[in-house]
């Protein structure tokens, strides 16, 4: 998927969601997502709110960058693995 504009803030809390889901739950080798997020979210600076925060733990994770793809961070391993879960709603 391109990069594009939100269109919903319910795109990016459902970005979020998913990925501090996929995070914890893969938090294995060689990457360890939990770590730099969790890092990030600590050294925001002082007086940061919650959504600068957030925002600290995903540059930490995914590096600076001008534009985040929100579909980049799962992958079909990621994905394939929910697809049942999303048929019983």
């Amino acid at each position: 998927m391109a990069n594009r504009p939100l269109d919903a803030a319910e795109e990016l809390k459902n970005f979020l969601d998913s990925f501090f889901s996929v995070a914890a739950q893969y938090d294995r080798p060689p990457r360890y997502p939990v770590d730099p997020v969790c890092k990030g979210i600590d050294s925001a600076p002082e007086g940061s709110d919650v959504l600068d925060k957030i925002f600290s733990g995903i540059v930490a994770y995914f590096r600076e960058k001008p534009c985040y793809n929100l579909d980049a961070f799962f992958s079909a391993e990621t994905l394939d693995g929910w697809t049942w879960r999303v048929s019983l709603f």
